[in-house]
Parts: C-alpha cells; sequence; structure tokens
C-alpha cells in the first residue's frame, strides 16, 4: 500500500472526506470516510479507472486505459453545481480528468487531454482544479514531458464542462515548443479564479508555470494557440529566466494576488 496520494476534500453538506489511495501495483481507490469515524461510506472505496478512444502512446487497437503507475499529485476538488468529485493524475502518458458521483461514487464522466499524442499530465503542484460555482464549470492547467509528440492540450489552460468534462475552451502559450523541449510544464502551478471586478470586465484565471510567465486569461473567451501571440489579457515575467519558478496556487486576498 502507498497510502492516500493527494489532499483529499471535505462535503461538510454530508460529513464526507473523499480520498484517493494507491497500491504499489496500483489501482486507484476512491475513499469516502465519515469524518467522525473514519469508515468508509457509500458503498465504497471504489476502483478509478476508465479508458477513451485515442492513436496515442499506449494506446491498444485503438483505446487507451489509465496506468496504473500514474502519480495522483492533483488535491481533489468538489463541484457544488453537479455534486462531483474531480480526481487528476499526472506522470502518466497522458493527462487524465475523471469525475465521481459525491455519493453514489459511480464514476460520471473521464478526460484525457492527449489522446493522439501524449504528456499533458496534471501536476499543479498539489494545487485542485478550480471551479466556477455558478454554471460548475472546471478549469484545469497542464504540463509536459521533453519527449512527447506535441498532440493535444500539453501546456495548457483547459475550461471543462461541468456536466460530462467535454473540452469547451483553452489557451496554449505560443512558446508551447520551447516548453515541451525543456520539460518546462506550465502546469507545474495551479490556477486561481478572480472575482468580479464590475461590468464589462472579463471574468479572469491566473497561473504560471516553471518558466516563470504569469497569465491573465479570459475564462470566457480564453485565447486557443497562436505560434505568433499569446491572446490573453496579460503576461507577467516572474522571477528570472530558469526552468524552476512557479510550483505554487496564486492567492488572492483585498484585490491583490
Amino acid at each position: 500500500m502507498i497510502g492516500i496520494t493527494s489532499t483529499p476534500v471535505i462535503d461538510i453538506t454530508t460529513g464526507t472526506m473523499h480520498v484517493v489511495t494507491a497500491t504499489a501495483s496500483g489501482p486507484f481507490y476512491l475513499h469516502a470516510l465519515d469524518i467522525t469515524s473514519g469508515n468508509d461510506k457509500f458503498g465504497g472505496p471504489v476502483p478509478v479507472t476508465g479508458s477513451v478512444a485515442g492513436n496515442g502512446w499506449d494506446s491498444t487497437s485503438g483505446t487507451i486505459y489509465l496506468e496504473n503507475g500514474c502519480y495522483q499529485r492533483t488535491g481533489l476538488a468538489l463541484n457544488p453545481v453537479t455534486n462531483e468529485i474531480y480526481i487528476g493524475f499526472g506522470h502518466c502518458n497522458h493527462g487524465w480528468f475523471f469525475a465521481y458521483d459525491k455519493t453514489s461514487l459511480q464514476q460520471r464522466a473521464l478526460f484525457n487531454d492527449t489522446p493522439d499524442g501524449a504528456g499533458g499530465g496534471l501536476w499543479n503542484s498539489g494545487g485542485a482544479p478550480v471551479i466556477d460555482d455558478l454554471p460548475g464549470k472546471a478549469f484545469i492547467m497542464t504540463g509536459v514531458d521533453q519527449d512527447d509528440p506535441p498532440s493535444g492540450y500539453n501546456d495548457s489552460f483547459l475550461r471543462l464542462s461541468g456536466d460530462d468534462l467535454s473540452l469547451e475552451d483553452f489557451f496554449q502559450p505560443d512558446n508551447a515548443a520551447y516548453l515541451a523541449l525543456n520539460d518546462a510544464d506550465l502546469g507545474s502551478g495551479s490556477p486561481v479564479l478572480m472575482p468580479d471586478n464590475g461590468s464589462g470586465t472579463p471574468h479572469e484565471i491566473i497561473g504560471g508555470g516553471k518558466d516563470g510567465k504569469i497569465f491573465v486569461v479570459n475564462r470566457d473567451s480564453m485565447g486557443s494557440f497562436s505560434a505568433t501571440s499569446n491572446n490573453v489579457i496579460q503576461t507577467v515575467q516572474a522571477g528570472v529566466q530558469q526552468l524552476d519558478n512557479i510550483f505554487a496556487t496564486p492567492a488572492y486576498w483585498n484585490g491583490m494576488v
């Protein structure tokens, strides 16, 4: 047994703490624990597993399966709109994102960000996916490895539907090829959603990664990808031009990030 692999999330409405555990040989399990006794609830634990269609790395007859050797370091998140627990994985051939019902523990949806390529792992320095509490949309940042082919959504901000985790929009920096070549994950950090700043102001999401660039992204129209420019609200270079800058979640307080 390896044990609990990332930060749990607590549902105060049911008095339940959701955690993911792993064994040395796999698979992963989702537990729903009573916060007063520590006992499993709702018929748990349940295995965390899944597959998607794709022709990328480790594809078998056009299908890709979650690997037992993945790392589950991204913190868990609870979507208050859909009542789903979100679980992300890195250190796989692909980035995986799962949604499980918080009480039935049934898998509701899953998303693979590089089904026809590789990479896109969810690291986020232990930070959790962020959720817009009104529409229930989920936002994540992805990473990359040096030998990953440039297919899919490596080094990207992603907006996913709260209903089925389908991709709705994304932003990928114009230097994505450089980030991939140097293992300079955008997703080494984790994003934060900003509160509204008045009428006419875009809804913002902010985050940055290993190369020290902090991006202020319009989460309603994220900018997709251009090889010549970044279609974002603002880019701020933090720190020096090294590839070990940001491994954290931004904090917002009193009008400041």
